[in-house]
């Protein structure tokens, strides 16, 4: 009962993003074309999940760990298709499924932890998801690339 309660739930989701965020059901907001892990997605999650899910083993809730590539990516249990975050699948994604749930007992972040998430930060979470779930380690440690330089209509 419960598993086709959250699939409503999900399905509601959807549907509410796509009207909300493709500009067809009136004003809308504007996703970016790409959704950057670094810009976009770590600074929601350092913001909002850290305090309960991040470097702090101490404070960590559930033993999972969104600061790690591992833990984003991992598996919720061997008996499931279910994972924390399952690239380009929202519906076997469990953090889409608790961002988009209503269930007090089941959302994330939780309501006792007086955080909350946009339904802009849920779309662009959804996006992120929906294109492949890039991770990126810390821009530090990105080696910068030269830019191609454009050419020159008029040399003049």
């Amino acid at each position: 009962m419960r598993n086709s309660g959250l699939q409503i739930v999900l399905l509601c989701g959807l549907i509410a993003s796509s009207i909300l965020f493709t500009g067809c059901g009136g004003k809308g907001v504007d996703l970016p074309e790409v959704v950057d892990f670094n810009y976009h997605i770590k600074p929601l999650l350092s913001d909002r999940c850290f305090a309960c899910h991040g470097p702090d083993e101490k404070a960590r809730k559930a033993e999972l760990a969104l600061h790690t590539k591992e833990g984003v990516f991992a598996a919720i249990d061997s008996s499931s298709d279910l994972f924390v975050i399952a690239p380009g699948n929202l519906e076997a994604s469990d953090v889409y499924r608790r961002i988009m749930s209503d269930d007090p007992e089941y959302m994330m972040p939780p309501p006792s932890s007086n955080l909350e998430l946009s339904d802009y930060d849920k779309a662009l979470i959804a996006k992120w998801i929906k294109q492949g779930a890039t991770w990126k380690r810390h821009w530090a440690f990105i080696p910068p690339e030269r830019p191609e330089i454009p050419r020159v209509k008029d040399e003049d």
